[in-house]
């Protein structure tokens, strides 16, 4: 498929932009609600965290792949991002659409998407330092998000394409920010999608949301102990393991 020219994508884009356009919440979606992430670990960056991340929020088309996507900003000042700047995000195929910057600090910047994105919710864009490494950072992309329509929801759960397209502009996103930081060949893309098993709203910063987290929290504080437990007893029940497990959670404002 071919891309259409500049001059039709920036005319198109102006168009949309005076409108009136509104955020997209996760409850003016339609189907499941899909949690997503991608990371990326550097091993020894030329840079620090801040450093890195300034440069991406200067212009997150130095790690968008081109044959895929273009970011258009259509509000706000070049070469730095702030709060309220719009991008309109030019997808190969049926799929573009406007996001707004809602929050900006020095290690993070967060996109709403606006009426007509494909998709109510918001993506994530964060540097952090790489857990067990005092010398490795690690950039990473989530999202959590309903399809738009019902039709975009259909075509996202059936059609590989539409999954294949999002994950692979991801996915090299993330490489090509690793490249950023350092002229080492970047390490493989950690990519996590799911479906969310409850409704669950998207980030704290809303009082009438809970984080994502907290709806399995409330669903496991519910749930009563499905074995005897004899507390004058330090020996589990007979077909039971005790197993000790550690793993990294994510990060909170």
């Amino acid at each position: 498929m071919a891309w259409r020219s500049n001059q039709d994508d920036l005319a198109r884009a102006r168009r949309m932009e005076q409108r009136d356009r509104e955020r997209q919440t996760i409850g003016e979606g339609t189907g499941p609600l899909f949690f997503r992430r991608y990371q990326v670990d550097v091993d020894a960056p030329d840079m620090s965290a801040q450093e890195w991340m300034a440069l991406i929020q200067s212009d997150p088309q130095l790690c968008t792949p081109s044959e895929v996507a273009r970011f258009e900003k259509t509000r706000g000042a070049s070469g730095k991002l702030r709060v309220g700047d719009r991008f309109y995000i030019h997808i190969m195929g049926p799929w573009d659409g406007p996001v707004e910057v809602t929050c900006v600090t020095p290690t993070t910047f967060e996109l709403a998407t606006l009426d007509d994105h494909m998709e109510a919710g918001r993506i994530i864009f964060e540097v952090v330092d790489r857990p067990g490494d005092a010398s490795g950072l690690r950039f990473r992309i989530y999202s959590r998000a309903r399809s738009h329509t019902r039709a975009v929801d259909l075509a996202y759960r059936w059609a590989p394409a539409a999954r294949g397209g999002q994950t692979y502009m991801w996915t090299r996103f993330c490489s090509e920010a690793a490249r950023l930081a350092s002229p080492a060949p970047p390490q493989p893309v950690d990519v996590r999608t799911f479906e969310a098993p409850y409704a669950d709203p998207m980030t704290t910063r809303d009082a009438a949301e809970m984080a994502p987290h907290q709806g399995t929290l409330a669903d496991l504080a519910a749930r009563a102990l499905n074995f005897d437990d004899d507390a004058s007893s330090d020996a589990p029940p007979t077909d039971w393991n005790h197993d000790d497990d550690r793993t990294y959670l994510v990060s909170e404002p």
